[in-house]
Formats: structure tokens, C-alpha cells, sequence
């Protein structure tokens, strides 16, 4: 998969091994070291032309994968919900955390227990999540699937003025429908 030159922040990738059934153990990325980077905590503040930037990286990111041939595609899962969440949304693992919730809220959130406990199997429904995009035909597009803010790279410009350099960690991308990249 090639991302377009100066359009996407980050780092040149050198060498990737993935994991697989004859490599479990030694997946790698080789990429360039990036200089004078920091991460910005969850609770620290980001300019609003910042987050521009990281819309913008999206953006781009998602727009990209539009062009993506079949290989490129068969490289990304497009089913990381019943792979990733499927074992923790079995009956036996919603009942056995309605029956922990219960015995730490008590009474008090005994009602509300009683209507998560009601929505949960529509809500976890990972199969259905995995494929609305084919339900309601729409192309799918890749999403990070991890991103979060220490997974943005950052230069300090000043004091207050934060230039995105990278978007790393990729190893939960997924390929989506926009509407459920905030799932």
C-alpha cells in the first residue's frame, strides 16, 4: 500500500514483517526515526488548527483507500469486530459482566443495569458491525482503528502552535464505512 508523498504524515517505513501462521512471534516495522516529536496527553489541549490537521489526515487516509486494488484490500480486515470483540461479546461473558455490575451498583443501578442488559445484544452485535457497509452498499474505507492522541506525533512550533508530523500504529486498521469509524 503506498501513501501519497507529502499528502500523509508518516514516518517512512523501510522494512515490514507481518505476523502470521509460519511467523508468530516476530512481526516488525522498520521505520524512520523521527527527531524532536512528542505525543500530546489525552488531557492536554490541541489548538483547533491542529485538529484540522488530524481531520485532515483522515481525510486524506480514507480518501486514499478508495483507490485501493483487491490485494491492498485483502491485506486489511474488514472484520476486526467478530475478531477483535467477538470472544468478549458471547452470552456467557455479557451475563457473567451484567452479574458484576450488579453486585457492585446495587440497588441504585439495578434499573439501569436492567436496560443495558436489554440493548447489549443489539449493541455488541460485531457480526452486524462487521457488515453494515455490505447491508446498506457502501464502499468501505480504512479507518486507523487505534487512534488515539499517543498515536499522534507532534513538533513544537513555539509555545503553543503543535505541527502533526506522524499518525502511527496501524496494526487495528480496518476497512469501514465512515459512519462506524467512531464505533
Amino acid at each position: 500500500m503506498k501513501l501519497p508523498q507529502g499528502k500523509f504524515p508518516a514516518p517512512k517505513i523501510y522494512c515490514v514483517r507481518k505476523f502470521s501462521e509460519s511467523n508468530l512471534l516476530k512481526g516488525y516495522i522498520i521505520m524512520e526515526y523521527l527527531e524532536n516529536v512528542k505525543t500530546v496527553h489525552i488531557y492536554e489541549n490541541i489548538t483547533l488548527e491542529a485538529m484540522r490537521e488530524v481531520l485532515h489526515a483522515l481525510a486524506v487516509m480514507e480518501a486514499m483507500s478508495l483507490s485501493f486494488d483487491s490485494e491492498e484490500k485483502n491485506e486489511i480486515t474488514n472484520k476486526l469486530f467478530s475478531e477483535l470483540y467477538g470472544q468478549m461479546f458471547t452470552d456467557s461473558s455479557i451475563a457473567s459482566g451484567m452479574k458484576m455490575l450488579r453486585n457492585f451498583g446495587g440497588e441504585e443501578l439495578s434499573e439501569k443495569i436492567d436496560k443495558l442488559e436489554n440493548v447489549l445484544p443489539e449493541i455488541g452485535d460485531v457480526v452486524w458491525a462487521d457488515n453494515l457497509a455490505d447491508v446498506l452498499g457502501m464502499r468501505r474505507v480504512i479507518c486507523h482503528g487505534d487512534l488515539w492522541s499517543g498515536n499522534l506525533l507532534w513538533r513544537q512550533n513555539g509555545s503553543h502552535d503543535l505541527k502533526l508530523v506522524a499518525m502511527v500504529d496501524y496494526q487495528a486498521s480496518l476497512l469501514l464505512i465512515l459512519s462506524l469509524r467512531l464505533y
